[in-house]
């Protein structure tokens, strides 16, 4: 399978709680890879609420959000690893495509999931470093998630990119626009947090952190 359909295998996956029992048990046996799992499917999976499968994710993932006091050290180290500007501009475009680009448009590529950085100013610090880090301290509302439980029980999650009075159109994390009758929808709540998952620098080493940053601080 290509990206997508990975992406979009684990969104059905996690759509259910059923199915998102045996997606975990799956990764419990070995058959499917924790780092291969995205974030994002991972708080879809506890969006269930059920016993289970929290238990799972906390076996192979921990506590996904972080504290307050955690992430704001956290932009205490980075800022001190980009104030180096010891970064590559060059192998910060390979570390953005690699952890960014499928939700984030910049330069001309990248998705169209999140925000076009390309309409940001972004080589201010104070700014970029506390949006990365943590994403959910300012959501602009034509990017904030919605939960959907449809009356069958089915849970997605996206982005509400049509809204009617007879219908909903939600794009999911793979781009897919799904159709949604008013009439079958139980339940649609705006999420408190955005889809853009915590911790996302936590897989880079210090230099890739230090050369994605020289890529998104480069001058426009």
């Amino acid at each position: 399978m290509n990206q997508r359909e990975k992406e979009t295998a684990q969104n059905i996956l996690s759509s259910r709680a059923d199915w998102s029992v045996r997606f975990l048990r799956a990764v419990e046996r070995g058959t499917i890879k924790r780092e291969d799992v995205r974030p994002a499917s991972v708080l879809a999976m506890q969006n269930h609420k059920r016993k289970n499968i929290d238990t799972l994710v906390k076996k192979h993932w921990g506590q996904l959000r972080q504290s307050s006091e955690a992430k704001q050290k956290r932009m205490e180290s980075v800022a001190a690893l980009v104030a180096e500007k010891k970064g590559d501009v060059k192998k910060g475009e390979q570390v953005f495509a690699l952890t960014c680009a499928a939700c984030h448009r910049y330069k001309g590529k990248g998705g169209n999931i999140g925000p076009n950085l390309d309409a940001y100013q972004l080589n201010n610090p104070g700014f970029l470093i506390p949006a990365v880090v943590d994403p959910s301290l300012g959501i602009r509302e034509e990017y904030a998630g919605f939960n959907v439980v449809t009356k069958d029980d089915q849970l997605l999650t996206g982005f509400i990119a049509q809204n009617a009075p007879q219908f909903i159109v939600l794009r999911d994390l793979a781009q897919n626009s799904i159709t949604l009758p008013r009439n079958e929808i139980k339940n649609l709540q705006a999420m408190p947090v955005s889809l853009m998952p915590e911790g996302i620098l936590d897989s880079l080493k210090p230099q890739q952190v230090q050369d994605l940053f020289a890529f998104l601080m480069q001058p426009q």
